[in-house]
């Protein structure tokens, strides 16, 4: 294995946004397939690059490192012995091997670049932990001059129906369009998407009245349930950039929660 093609794949892992964990071998005593320093990359299907030494050992290792991601996880230090008891092998060696997950950022979509909306993607781009994307169908309020560098800004036809940003179970919505009528469409559009979280902001008589004529078109009630509205912490705020520090706190805990 050349640990230059490992990092370089690595590196093309992060920036692809995949999920995905690193098994490298720390510690090795006696009889052991690979020598400390080999890694190897695994996904959640149970493919593989790169290997630590294959048989029942790797397979172990394949099953824990996926175990991991699928709880969330960081990281963890597993200690393997190799014998027929244990492993079913016959080398009589112990390994201990570093799991290390890898999960892409959060994609968290603001639809709605107003006040609120500004000063919320502004803020939530100051913890670094999110890829950012703002649509609103104003071009006056969907100009990325706006907004700082890292947040992707697009301007969307006026019922908010095309040049959408994609959502997907990565993907954190938040709907805090110019009217009503927007919001509502936007909640009929994801509150059925795999969308890991759904908010609205708006008062619970708002909720109530757009909830109930959803549910008159059809949307499930309990997909509407899910749905976070009134949106944010009830901290009793009322300035935009009050309301963002709300919004924001309820995000972090949800993403904490979904993607650790």
């Amino acid at each position: 294995m050349r640990k230059s093609e490992l990092f370089k794949r690595i590196s093309e892992l992060l920036n692809e946004g995949k999920s995905f964990a690193v098994g490298t071998l720390l510690e090795v005593k006696g009889s052991v397939p690979q020598k400390a320093g080999a890694k190897m990359i695994i996904y959640s299907d149970s493919s593989i690059e790169f290997t630590i030494g294959g048989g029942p050992f790797e397979a172990q290792v394949i099953h824990d490192s996926i175990e991991l991601m699928k709880n969330g996880g960081g990281s963890e230090i597993k200690k393997y012995e190799l014998t027929e008891d244990s492993l079913g092998m016959f080398c009589q060696g112990v390994a201990k091997v570093l799991i290390e997950c890898f999960h892409p950022e959060a994609n968290l979509v603001i639809f709605g670049a107003g006040h609120v909306g500004y000063a919320f993607a502004n803020l939530a781009s100051q913890l670094g932990v999110f890829n950012i994307t703002v649509a609103d169908d104003r071009p006056e309020f969907a100009d990325p001059d706006r907004f700082n560098g890292s947040i992707n800004v697009v301007l969307t036809d006026r019922d908010y129906k095309d040049n959408l940003p994609e959502v997907d179970a990565n993907s954190m919505v938040v709907i805090i369009t110019r009217c009503h009528p927007t919001d509502k469409s936007l909640v009929k559009r994801y509150a059925t998407s795999d969308a890991a979280y759904v908010g609205m902001i708006g008062s619970k008589s708002k909720r109530k009245i757009l909830f109930k004529e959803l549910e008159n078109e059809g949307v499930p009630k309990e997909a509407l349930d899910k749905v976070h509205s009134p949106i944010g912490i009830p901290i009793g705020v009322k300035e935009p950039m009050e309301i963002a520090v709300s919004i924001l706190a309820e995000i972090v805990k949800v993403k904490n929660e979904v993607f650790g």
